[in-house]
């Protein structure tokens, strides 16, 4: 079963996180702005569930599954299920014929790095800041990432940004569904 294992922290200084991973050897992929629409049925069959239904637009576009967070993990580890796909409207056109509706749409802006087998995506979400992951295939590695950018003893984020996004806007803007760049 592929698994999503991931550290997420508020960050307050990205620039300061750069030059931190610049000098810990990690180098720049580039960078991206993403759209994230959610997915979910009518009775929110997902959410129940503690899941999440995504087709992300950026200069490829997928549709990711991800299954509930384990408990008893060090990090935020979850089943993680991701296709490319060639045509995201006609996906969300596909979805929404079988029962699912968009619930929430957003976009971030993403710089995405590579340290050693971690990659790690420094976020900047509409309205609510920068944020950073490190994501790696073990907790070994994740964990030596964390070490090498000074972030091991920070209090992990274990809520997604669709999380983060709805406590945000029912504070902010109750009933909006969408969080957009101006």
């Amino acid at each position: 079963m592929p698994q999503e294992i991931e550290a997420k922290f508020k960050v307050d200084d990205a620039a300061g996180l750069r030059r931190r991973l610049s000098g810990a050897g990690a180098v720049c992929l580039g960078t991206v702005t993403l759209r994230d629409d959610y997915l979910d049925t009518a009775d929110e069959r997902l959410k129940h569930a503690r899941s999440g239904l995504r087709v992300r637009v950026g200069r490829t576009a997928s549709l990711t599954y991800k299954g509930p967070r384990q408990e008893d993990a060090r990090f935020k580890t979850r089943e993680e299920l991701e296709v490319t796909v060639d045509d995201p409207q006609a996906l969300l056109h596909l979805l929404t014929r079988i029962g699912f509706h968009v619930i929430f749409s957003y976009q971030k802006r993403r710089e995405t790095w590579r340290l050693g087998a971690c990659e790690v995506s420094l976020d900047e979400l509409p309205q609510l800041g920068w944020f950073v992951e490190v994501e790696a295939p073990d907790e070994q590695a994740v964990a030596a990432a964390l070490e090498r950018l000074g972030l091991a003893s920070r209090r992990q984020i274990l809520d997604s940004y669709l999380h983060l996004i709805h406590e945000h806007v029912e504070r902010t803007d109750p009933g909006a569904t969408t969080l957009y760049f101006q």
